[in-house]
């Protein structure tokens, strides 16, 4: 009965969350798949601080893990240093029109019409001529003013919370259990998924819990790992989302053969 009680407790609390979530989404940001907080008149840093107590709450107590806030905005907040690639996490913050332009910019600028572009550019106030070789030069001026100089008080009073709390978010880490014995090339796959998750920005972190568990929320569920000997072009890593079972194969050629294949997953 206590454990009902208790799941239901949970539920609640789940719930709860979500709706503040949406409702924050709807009135205090702007974006398209990455959200960022705008000022508010009526939200000074008691507000704003309230909001970074809700965000570390949310963390601890049933490590709710925020993937529609742009993770550039959090990693300064919690870790005091930016990780992810700031012009990626811009491009997912832009309107579907204006990201379909700038990365047909990065693939092939010859097709890229120049007056649109310029438009779009000139909406973000910069005025530097784009060519085909200053792409991601330019794009780091608007991404850098976008999500973390606009945002800068949100930010500064977001750390005073999530500072205290930020390393927490690495906490996934612990949630992986390997087995108790592993041969050579085994323990070789547990040095690269510790370092991988140890390493990974936000927006990775997010991806790697919906792939292992089926959901962005991460409820402090264990991650058990088990092993095949699946290689060449069949290898591929599973996960059962029902068992939370993630299987890899022992055959990498290395950490940076392994985190590639990580990502793409």
């Amino acid at each position: 009965m206590e454990n009902l009680r208790w799941d239901m407790m949970t539920e609640e609390l789940l719930d709860c969350l979500s709706e503040f979530w949406k409702e924050f989404y709807d009135q205090c940001t702007t974006g398209n798949a990455y959200k960022v907080p705008f000022l508010r008149h009526d939200y000074g840093q008691q507000q704003w601080e309230s909001v970074g107590r809700i965000i570390a709450f949310g963390w601890t107590r049933e490590k709710y893990l925020l993937v529609k806030i742009t993770p550039v905005i959090l990693e300064q907040a919690g870790f005091g240093q930016v990780k992810s690639d700031v012009v990626e996490n811009f491009l997912k913050y832009t309107p579907e029109s204006e990201r379909s332009v700038f990365q047909s910019w990065q693939s092939d600028f010859s097709s890229v019409g120049q007056e649109e572009l310029i438009e779009i550019l000139d909406n973000y106030s910069c005025r530097r001529m784009p060519t085909a070789t200053n792409v991601n030069e330019i794009l780091q001026e608007p991404a850098h003013k976008t999500l973390v100089q606009e945002p800068a008080y949100v930010i500064e009073q977001w750390a005073k919370i999530l500072s205290i709390t930020g390393k927490s978010f690495q906490d996934l880490a612990k949630s992986i259990v390997f087995p108790q014995e592993m041969n050579v090339h085994q323990k070789d796959i547990q040095k690269y998924l510790s370092t991988y998750v140890r390493n990974a920005d936000l927006q990775h972190l997010s991806l790697f819990l919906r792939f292992c568990t089926g959901s962005d929320v991460f409820l402090g569920k264990r991650i058990l790992l088990d092993f095949t000997k699946i290689e060449g072009f069949l290898r591929r890593s599973v996960a059962h989302t029902c068992s939370c079972v993630l299987e890899l194969s022992v055959y990498y050629d290395g950490y940076p053969d392994f985190c590639a294949e990580m990502n793409k997953v």
